[in-house]
C-alpha cells in the first residue's frame, strides 16, 4: 500500500487488494476519499505513489517482471489512466521507487535482475506522468548485485537515485535533463 499527500492537492492512496491494485483520491477541500474507490488501476504488487504541487499523482508498481506506471490528473477525472510499462520488456524487475517535485517532474528507479543493475526513467514536467525510455542508472553487469533502490528530488528538479551494492551506498545524479549519471563516492560508508 502507498499513500501520498500534497501541499495543495489532497491525498492519493494505492493498494493491492489481493487481485489487482485499487486507488482513491481525496481533494484537499474534502474530508473523505472519492468513493467508490477506483478499482483495477493495474495488476501487480509493491505500489509506490507520489504527488506534485497541483495534486497530480504518479504511481509505479511491479507487474509480472515489469514496472508499470500510471498518472492521476487532479484537475481532470481524478482517476488513474491506462498503465504503461516503463521498464524494458523481458527484464526481471523489482523494488520500484518514485519521486516527484511540485512542477510535476518525476523520476523512478527499480532493480533489474536481468542485467544485474539498477534502471530508471524520467517523466518530465508537463508530460502528464509519461516516462521516457528505461536507462541504466548503475553500471550493467556488476559482479555484486545492486539492491534496494531509492530516489529523491530537490525542488529544482535535480535528483538522485541510490542503491546498495556490496554493503555500500552508490548513487547516480539526475540534473533535470534526460539522463542519469553515475557519481563515484570515495570511501563510501558501509551500509552495514
Amino acid at each position: 500500500s502507498a499513500l501520498t499527500s500534497g501541499t495543495t492537492g489532497g491525498v492519493t492512496a494505492v493498494w493491492d487488494n489481493g487481485t489487482n491494485l485499487d486507488a482513491a483520491y481525496m481533494p484537499l477541500s474534502s474530508t473523505a476519499f472519492t468513493l467508490p474507490a477506483e478499482t483495477n488501476v493495474g495488476t501487480g504488487t509493491n505500489p509506490q505513489v507520489v504527488m506534485d504541487g497541483d495534486g497530480n499523482s504518479v504511481a509505479v508498481w511491479q507487474n509480472s517482471g515489469v514496472i508499470d506506471a500510471s498518472y492521476l490528473s487532479a484537475g481532470g477525472t481524478k482517476t488513474f489512466g491506462t498503465p504503461a510499462a516503463i521498464s524494458t520488456a523481458g527484464d526481471t524487475t523489482s523494488s520500484p521507487t518514485v519521486a516527484m517535485v511540485p512542477d510535476g517532474n518525476a523520476i523512478a528507479a527499480w532493480a533489474d535482475g536481468s542485467l544485474n543493475n539498477i534502471e530508471g526513467a524520467v517523466a518530465p514536467s508537463g508530460a502528464d506522468g509519461a516516462f521516457g525510455s528505461a536507462q541504466a542508472v548503475s553500471p550493467i553487469g556488476s559482479p555484486f548485485t545492486p539492491s534496494t533502490p531509492f530516489v529523491a528530488m530537490a525542488s529544482t528538479g535535480d535528483g538522485v537515485a541510490g542503491w546498495l551494492q556490496s554493503s555500500q551506498v552508490q548513487v547516480a545524479g539526475y540534473d533535470n535533463g534526460p539522463q542519469f549519471h553515475h557519481i563515484q563516492i570515495p570511501n563510501a560508508p558501509d551500509a552495514g
